[in-house]
């Protein structure tokens, strides 16, 4: 199996854009980690992929790479540079779902309580491709170098991969073999054995209430349509209300706490 290394390069000048690099790599290895211990998707689309240092696995499919890479720069370039406020971007959820019933069986999220203030005025777009000329500001702040940031988000994935390695295991598979079974195992599951989950998963972010995309590709849901928050989106009565049988179980997996960016990574698992 082919190992492919990582983008992450202490030698770059420490800019806005090779930090937000940086930090797209992370959410990169974050979502694929999720989708492949998981079992979204059949493992075999799957190859070694190192980031921070660390072993974890990357689709190599080209339809289902597009769609991640397009979401991370999405949301780097139309929910954090954009934004004209400190703290606007506050989570980014994947849920992991059944199919057949909309039960949520787990979730992990992102949650962020400091990005740097003013993004918007020092970059205009990220820039992931190295050929093209980095025009960014340079981050110049006290204490903040390399080392400490690779080894923030080396320490926190490697506790996002051990706790997945924990808590997953081996579910149905999706098969992607063309384009045309790429886009309906995009839209809708394929077929399982009975009695076993059919899972697949949705993103969401949770924004400050005046921030509005301007990428047409966002859509603001009501808090009732976020699954990811709500126990298994059942309806519950008053005397429902001290049933703790629908309540995941929260797990805080740490924190990167830089001072340009701080966020937890925060596990609900709704079965055991």
């Amino acid at each position: 199996m082919l190992r492919k290394k990582s983008h992450t390069d202490e030698t770059k000048p420490l800019t806005i854009n090779n930090f937000l690099i940086v930090f797209h790599e992370f959410l990169i290895a974050w979502l694929n980690s999720i989708l492949y211990c998981n079992k979204i998707y059949d493992p075999l689309v799957f190859d070694e992929h190192k980031a921070f240092d660390l072993l974890f696995y990357k689709n190599r499919h080209p339809y289902l790479d597009k769609f991640i890479t397009d979401l991370v720069l999405n949301i780097i370039n139309n929910l954090i540079i954009s934004k004209k406020q400190p703290n606007g971007l506050q989570r980014v959820s994947c849920a992991i779902y059944d199919t057949r019933n909309g039960v949520v069986k787990r979730s992990y999220a992102v949650n962020f309580s400091h990005f740097v203030m003013s993004l918007h005025e020092t970059i205009t777009e990220l820039r992931v491709d190295a050929e093209e000329i980095d025009a960014s500001a340079s981050l110049e702040v006290s204490g903040l170098f390399w080392s400490e940031i690779y080894a923030q988000f080396q320490s926190i994935l490697f506790r996002h991969l051990q706790e997945l390695k924990k808590r997953t295991t081996v579910a149905g598979t999706r098969h992607i073999d063309d384009e045309e079974e790429e886009e309906t195992s995009m839209s809708k599951p394929g077929n399982q054995n009975e009695g076993e989950d059919d899972l697949f998963f949705q993103i969401t972010v949770d924004l400050d209430s005046g921030i509005y995309p301007r990428n047409e590709d966002w859509v603001r849901l009501s808090s009732n349509d976020h699954d990811h928050d709500h126990d298994h989106d059942h309806d519950k009565s008053d005397d429902d209300d001290d049933d703790d049988s629908l309540s995941p179980t929260v797990k805080v997996l740490g924190n990167l706490s830089l001072s340009v960016l701080c966020f937890d990574l925060v596990n609900k698992y709704y079965e055991d």
